[in-house]
């Protein structure tokens, strides 16, 4: 045997390795934090787009076809409008008459108008619709609490409407706002 072999790892080499195996650890875990963190805001995000891009192309329609804002029913977080007559077919009357009226607000999931919630409803004459609020698939849009506002201009008689959604936040990703300003198309042709 030869003398000043050694066999094992001196306490030195042991503590070097354990730190360079810590620091590697370390760096292995920060970039798998920085990485889900990533991945959830950027996932959020997208869901909140989501939501604000499905509750514009749900309303906007109904507002822009709309004959007339019912001011006396509307108010800054719901809307009522008219909507030309139908027949049969779903097609529009003419000349254009007064059909269904139309409210839009946010509610619980009973869909009662006052209810506090933050699911996107329409009414239709009185009647929640079911079909509206769980949308196709049963996916429905769900906004902040006061995630719906509406302007009117001019304030008496309105021929446009500016709607604002404001998607849910948390604490990785703040609440996200889509706006979009609606010209009554079909207001003060009623009859013609």
């Amino acid at each position: 045997m030869r003398r000043g072999a050694r066999r094992g790892l001196t306490l030195v080499e042991l503590l070097v390795g354990t730190g360079i195996g810590m620091f590697v650890f370390y760096g292995v875990l920060t970039f798998t934090n920085t990485a889900t963190l990533a991945w959830t805001r950027t996932t959020t995000l997208s869901a909140q787009k989501s939501a604000l891009g499905q509750a514009t192309i749900r309303v906007v329609p109904y507002l822009r076809n709309a004959l007339r804002v019912d001011a006396a029913h509307s108010g800054p977080d719901h809307i009522t409008v008219v909507m030309p007559a139908t027949d049969v077919s779903g097609m529009v009357q003419a000349p254009l008459t007064d059909g269904a009226s139309v409210s839009f607000y946010l509610s619980d999931s009973s869909g009662i108008y006052g209810n506090q919630g933050s699911i996107l409803w329409m009414s239709a004459n009185g009647v929640p619709q079911q079909d509206f609020a769980s949308g196709a698939g049963g996916n429905g849009v769900t906004l902040a609490t006061a995630g719906l506002l509406f302007t009117y201009s001019p304030v008496s008689a309105p021929n446009t409407v500016t709607v604002s959604f404001t998607s849910i936040g948390n604490s990785i990703v703040p609440q996200s706002h889509e706006t979009s300003q609606v010209f009554l198309r079909n207001q003060g042709i009623e009859g013609n």
